[in-house]
């Protein structure tokens, strides 16, 4: 009797730490969708003639910081691109 519950308190144990997992994975995909989903707000709010140049910087400030994991040189570099030459005129 003693094995069976210690059997069944490990495979409870590693359902659990497994379930974790798998939210955690879950959890980066989301986050990875939502640092695109900004990364072409950018894009769009850009290419805007009537664009709010501070809001644009306050915004790639925030991916820049909230997404670095997600996005690669080549974004990093868009970004700051838009965000030093962005000009409200």
């Amino acid at each position: 009797m003693k094995n069976i519950k210690l059997l069944l308190l490990a495979t409870t144990a590693n359902f659990i730490i497994s379930s974790c997992d798998i939210v955690d994975d879950a959890k980066d995909t989301l986050d990875a969708l939502d640092c695109a989903e900004l990364l072409i707000k950018i894009d769009e709010e850009y290419d805007r003639e009537d664009k709010d140049c501070s809001e644009i910087s306050s915004d790639i400030d925030k991916i820049l910081k909230r997404c670095s994991e997600f996005i690669d040189a080549e974004d990093r570099a868009q970004l700051e691109f838009y965000r030093d030459n962005c000009s409200d005129d």
